[in-house]
């Protein structure tokens, strides 16, 4: 479906569910976040009665699932948006590595199954504060991920090239003596 600059009513003028939002032109709007032309937001869901504005012109196509790129020991994933642990990532424990390009602003988000409750909430962002090093999770099926990844000039990148790495000896005493150390460090 293709959306001109507009107020959308989710249920009225476009079915509840799960979209890939794509410019289709140099500078479109989404939700409030810029995007050039050809960048995705991955699996955006959008709820009856939500209401939201287009500005220049975008496409709302069904997901398509498989934007993770896998190998044995680590997960890409290439686009802003939400990912479904289970479906797209496997459960487990990772490493989130922080972008080498540090003039891109990343959030992520993780939320429980219910997704009524945030479990990690991870920001990178040099106008803020000092970014922080790489960040260790544990990830069960049915977590819900939100990845935004901005370049510098607050446009949504047109490759988010986050990377997920597995690790298969965090454990839950390693994970918390690290979290330790960051409350520690953040409070000197």
């Amino acid at each position: 479906m293709l959306i001109g600059s507009k107020n959308i009513v989710v249920g009225k003028e476009i079915e509840p569910g799960y979209y890939d939002i794509i410019a289709l032109e140099g500078h479109s709007e989404f939700f409030g976040r810029k995007m050039r032309e050809n960048t995705t937001l991955h699996a955006v869901p959008l709820w009856e009665n939500n209401r939201f504005f287009v500005a220049g012109k975008v496409e709302l196509v069904p997901p398509v699932f498989g934007s993770v790129i896998q190998d044995e020991n680590s997960l890409i994933i290439k686009n802003s948006g939400y990912y479904v642990v289970g479906e797209e990532i496997p459960e487990g424990d990772y490493i989130l590595m922080k972008p080498e390009d540090d003039t891109c602003k990343v959030f992520v988000d993780i939320k429980n199954e219910k997704q009524n409750e945030s479990t990690y909430t991870i920001q990178w962002d040099r106008e803020i504060s000092q970014p922080q090093g790489n960040a260790h999770i544990h990830l069960k099926n049915g977590y819900q991920i939100f990845v935004m990844v901005e370049d510098q000039n607050h446009y949504v990148a047109e490759h988010a090239k986050l990377a997920l790495e597995k690790r298969n000896d965090i454990t839950i005493e390693n994970v918390f003596r690290l979290d330790l150390k960051t409350l520690f460090w953040q409070a000197e």
